[in-house]
């Protein structure tokens, strides 16, 4: 029998943060709703009502799960309800004495997904509540490095909401409207527990709900990587198909820090497609070649593409994606890749996005902070990039070019123009 272990957090009291209202009362209900889907779940519940949620009681739980010694097979969840920030490239889930000065008060979501990983679980779920309201100006958007992070380690994450916006809460639920439509889907146990179901089905729901109590936008969204488990039941162990009408491709192509993966996830959620990124499943090959010493791209340019495989990795997604369907797919690097993605018999809508190198930078030194590369570092890896081919891209067919260096709102404007 497979084992199922999840770790519910929930902070409504902080020592330097705004008050919130629903979220220890959501991390019972999450908890709850996981053990009456499959009975033999073990969990801990960490909030304000049983304990005292620090920094080091969390860690201490998360060290706990790094030793749980699971198969490839057996499931971990993690769960929180609280406030949610992003600084010098990571991202933090707060605890209930974080401080923004001692970011070791505070949890980076980088480590969570190590310790899960480090459980020996096959199959890892995160489920994050965040972003309830703006905890201070100086700090970023919560949410894009965990994405990333989630689908270079084959983690599932379900956000609460979409970059930029804010979870809401309602008195009259007590609770977050996401996690509140999350557990009730959890308990309809004839609707499988896929992030393909549950993406779709939580979409709906938060609209429906922020409609009738007039809450604004509030626009759920799921990592998921490789795509195969976008369609998996971790709790059943089954697939479950997918009702393919049309085989559709948006491909968003570009240099790094254009705005692809911005661009990619808007347009997700906006058309109800699965996101992925092509770089999750560079990295999944890198991460398999656990000896070997050189940097991602010597990595990609002498061991994946040499020999004639310059379209390995889109070969990769097109192998994995079961979901068929409806796909947004980022970040390819070489002509061969896109070559091939668009020799698969789908309608692909391919858009070029372009930001030029001084934008870019910018960009790269905002969301990485002090971690981030210097100008030359990044001259040299964008050039790089260049030599593989990016440039020859936007002379394809069909392609539609897009410049992408003021304001998201007005490049999303752009977007949706293109792609009715």
């Amino acid at each position: 029998m497979k084992k199922v272990h999840v770790l519910s957090i929930g902070i409504n009291e902080y020592d330097n943060f705004r008050t919130l209202g629903g979220c220890v009362n959501d991390s019972k209900n999450i908890k709850q709703s996981f053990s009456a889907r499959y009975s033999g779940m073990t969990g801990v519940l960490v909030n304000d009502e049983n304990t005292t949620p620090t920094a080091w009681l969390i860690n201490n739980e998360l060290t706990k799960i790094k030793a749980l010694g699971y198969d490839r097979d057996d499931v971990v969840i993690f769960f929180f309800a609280g406030h949610g920030f992003s600084l010098d490239g990571k991202d933090y889930i707060t605890a209930k004495d974080t401080n923004l000065d001692k970011l070791d008060t505070a949890i980076s979501t980088d480590n969570i997904i190590d310790c899960f990983k480090k459980s020996g679980a096959g199959n890892v779920v995160l489920i994050i509540d965040a972003c309830r309201t703006d905890i201070h100006r100086g700090v970023d958007i919560f949410g894009e490095r965990t994405a990333e992070i989630s689908r270079r380690h084959g983690v599932v994450t379900y956000f609460s909401c979409s970059p930029g916006e804010t979870a809401k809460e309602l008195a009259i639920l007590n609770g977050g409207i996401f996690t509140t439509a999350f557990s009730e889907l959890l308990n309809k146990k004839d609707v499988p527990f896929t992030p393909f179901s549950f993406n779709r089905l939580l979409i709906q729901a938060l609209s429906v709900v922020c409609g009738q109590h007039k809450l604004g936008k509030q626009t759920p969204y799921t990592a998921v990587a490789p795509l195969e488990k976008a369609i998996y039941d971790v709790f059943s162990g089954l697939n479950h198909d997918v009702d393919i009408q049309k085989k559709e491709m948006i491909l968003v192509l570009g240099p790094s820090n254009a705005g692809k993966t911005t661009i990619g996830q808007f347009l997700a959620k906006e058309h109800g497609y699965i996101h992925a990124e092509m770089s999750s499943y560079a990295w999944k090959r890198f991460n398999e070649h656990k000896d070997y010493r050189g940097s991602m791209l010597d990595f990609m340019e002498h061991e994946v593409w040499s020999g004639g495989n310059e379209d390995a990795i889109a070969k990769d997604l097109i192998q994995s994606n079961i979901v068929g369907g409806k796909i947004v797919v980022c970040g390819a690097r070489r002509v061969e890749e896109v070559k091939t993605l668009m020799a698969q018999g789908w309608d692909v809508i391919p858009i070029f996005i372009f930001a030029n190198a001084g934008v870019r930078y910018k960009r790269i030194q905002h969301s990485s902070g002090r971690y981030g590369p210097n100008y030359e570092e990044f001259i040299k890896k964008d050039l790089k990039e260049f030599s593989w081919g990016i440039a020859d891209m936007v002379q394809l067919k069909n392609i539609e070019l897009i410049i992408n260096e003021g304001d998201i709102e007005a490049c999303f404007s752009k977007v949706r123009a293109l792609i009715k």
